[in-house]
């Protein structure tokens, strides 16, 4: 082993083992704390926790049933049992590849133009469902921002972040009402910018970072798309419905985890909670929210009354069963995507 390795390899060691010490006194030092949280563990009523799976099921089969109803309102006809399938391996790659989406969408878009479906529709449908996601998680935002504004005073910080969001949100309504009512002049747009961005990368590089006429006509393909869902009225209705379900399957898994520790949580609290978890995890920018969504659903909770051994317990059952579980069952079902041999593969 050379002494560089052998160097490495003892400073691990003797940070592993500082660490070790430095948890075994934080557990010495909140022992207490311990003690409150084994307690609740042990009274909670497992009997509820099965809903909590089978809210939690409901809400991946909405999730992937409004981009199946999506398709096929502009003309596509895929098996939602596939459409299942692949939402649920791209929220796996979304998760591992933290690139705000985009990871999960070029997944998704790759694996349906392997059917026949153009990916500009594939681009629309995700397009839209995110207005619908977002839209609908303003509103149960609202109502828990009122709640504490209500019970507390808001911070500066949770201000903020709302303001960011809903900022993101009215951008991307706006960024689809213009494709909708100015086509011509998007498609313009669009066009200049990418003579920009192609005159910037030759004189950076010697070449071209655009195809001009391809992004234009996917740019085309996606505007016409948007009009198609438009223009249904029935579909938009049903689809905006489901777009609230998202998250009331959501809250519903959520209230079943409280109703199995035995605490009566209001309805005020739990959106609360819940909605400044999502928006701490969104703004952080950290992958999946890991550490900010558990720390910040587990303050919230805490300063609205619920015991910190309660809201601590809830918050971690909470993301067992809605980030671990449909990761495991994620990650199945891209190897199952991936193991297929393309040319045998029945569409979906």
């Amino acid at each position: 082993m050379s002494q560089t390795r052998r160097g490495t390899v003892y400073w691990r060691r003797w940070v592993l083992a500082v660490a070790t010490l430095a948890l075994g006194g934080y557990a010495l030092a909140r022992r207490g704390e311990l003690e409150q949280f084994g307690a609740a563990v042990s009274n909670v009523n497992w009997h509820w926790l099965p809903l909590a799976i089978v809210s939690e099921a409901f809400f991946q089969c909405n999730e992937a049933s409004i981009y199946w109803i999506m398709y096929r309102v502009i003309g596509h006809r895929p098996r939602l049992s596939g459409v299942i399938a692949l939402t649920l391996a791209a929220s796996f790659v979304n998760r591992v590849v933290p690139t705000a989406g985009v990871s999960g969408t070029a997944f998704f878009s790759e694996r349906m133009a392997r059917r026949g479906v153009p990916v500009a529709a594939t681009i629309t449908v995700n397009v839209a469902r995110y207005v619908l996601d977002y839209g609908a998680f303003l509103v149960v935002l609202g109502v828990g921002l009122l709640y504490l504004s209500a019970h507390r005073e808001l911070t500066a910080l949770e201000m903020h972040m709302a303001g960011t969001l809903g900022a993101l949100a009215l951008a991307t309504a706006f960024l689809g009402l213009f494709l909708l009512t100015r086509r011509n002049t998007f498609r313009r747009l669009v066009a200049g910018g990418i003579r920009i961005g192609n005159r910037i990368g030759s004189r950076l590089s010697g070449r071209t970072l655009f195809a001009e006429q391809r992004v234009v006509r996917a740019t085309e393909e996606v505007a016409s798309a948007l009009a198609v869902l438009a223009r249904s009225r029935s579909a938009t209705a049903v689809l905006v419905v489901m777009g609230f379900f998202i998250h009331l399957f959501d809250l519903a898994g959520l209230l079943v985890i409280f109703l199995a520790t035995g605490y009566p949580v209001h309805l005020g609290v739990l959106s609360a909670g819940y909605g400044l978890a999502y928006l701490a995890g969104f703004v952080s920018l950290v992958p999946s929210g890991l550490g900010v969504f558990e720390a910040s659903m587990t303050a919230v909770y805490a300063s609205l009354g619920v015991p910190l051994e309660t809201a601590l317990l809830v918050t971690i059952c909470y993301r067992l069963f809605s980030l671990w579980l449909p990761l495991l069952v994620g990650y199945v079902m891209l190897h199952i995507s991936f193991g297929r041999e393309d040319k045998h593969e029945a569409p979906i």
